[in-house]
C-alpha cells in the first residue's frame, strides 16, 4: 500500500497535480464503514474533486455502492479508477477503468521466493521484485 501511495503522489507531482491531490487511508476491517464516510465527505460534500482512485478492489466496490446511493454519474461527475478489475467493473453502467496487476506473474514469484526461503534456511536471501501493472481505460473516466 505504501507503494502505491508514493506512486499515486508521483504521478501527480510529475503532471503537476500534487497540491490537488489528496489520500484517506481506510481501515481494512471497517472498509465499508470508512469508505461510505471518505466519499460521502470527497465526493458528495465536494463538488471539486474530478476523479477519484482506490487501492484495493475493495474499497473500489465499496466506493461503487456510495456512488449509487448517492446518485452519482460516472463520468459526467465523477472520474473513477479501480484496482484489479472484476465483473462488477464490466456490469457497471459505466465500465470502470481499473489498474490491472500481473496476479499470475505475482503468485509465480511468490511461490518462487518461498521455495527459495525454504531451499536457503541457514541464509535466506530477500528479494525486492517489482511487477510492471498495467492501466485499463474505460468509459468511467474521461
Amino acid at each position: 500500500m505504501k507503494d502505491r501511495i508514493r506512486g499515486y503522489l508521483e504521478a501527480m507531482k510529475s503532471y503537476n497535480l500534487s497540491e490537488s491531490n489528496c489520500v484517506i487511508e481506510i481501515s481494512s476491517n471497517r472498509a465499508k464503514t470508512e469508505i461510505s464516510n471518505a466519499c460521502i465527505n470527497l465526493f458528495v460534500k465536494n463538488k471539486n474533486i474530478d476523479a477519484i482512485i482506490f487501492s484495493t478492489n475493495l474499497l473500489s466496490i465499496e466506493g461503487l455502492y456510495c456512488v449509487n446511493e448517492n446518485k452519482i454519474r460516472i463520468p459526467e461527475d465523477l472520474g473513477f479508477i479501480g484496482f484489479d478489475g472484476g465483473d462488477c467493473f464490466d456490469l457497471f453502467y459505466s465500465p470502470i477503468t481499473y489498474i490491472k496487476q500481473p496476479i499470475e506473474e505475482m503468485a509465480n514469484e511468490a511461490v518462487k521466493t518461498l521455495m527459495d526461503y525454504f531451499v536457503n534456511l541457514e541464509s535466506p536471501k530477500i528479494s525486492h521484485i517489482i511487477l510492471e501493472s498495467k492501466l485499463i481505460i474505460r468509459s468511467s473516466c474521461r
